[in-house]
């Protein structure tokens, strides 16, 4: 059997866009890390519409939080961070 310790950011998943915003607002991702992950988005029509992982941190044990604060949005995007890697291969015993 394979665990993955020490496991960093491997996707960011917007499941609400939000409202309002008029510029990017700021991205806090926490949780029980050795680094802390960040990342940053763009926005289009209002709403977060991208976001993309400036760094991935490590240590996370699991998911950790995602904070959206700043960019004069009357509604906050939501986005999920998943710590899981499923694109691995394992060989052996």
């Amino acid at each position: 059997q394979y665990t993955q310790n020490a496991k960093s950011v491997q996707t960011l998943t917007i499941t609400y866009g939000g409202t309002g915003y008029t510029t990017a607002p700021t991205i806090a991702i926490t949780g029980d890390n050795i680094t802390q992950a960040t990342a940053t988005c763009t926005i289009s029509g209002g709403s977060v519409n991208s976001v993309t992982i400036t760094n991935a941190g490590s240590g996370y044990t699991t998911n950790p939080t995602v904070t959206v604060t700043g960019g004069g949005a009357t509604e906050n995007a939501s986005i999920s961070a998943n710590i899981e890697q499923t694109n691995y291969i394992f060989y052996g015993q």
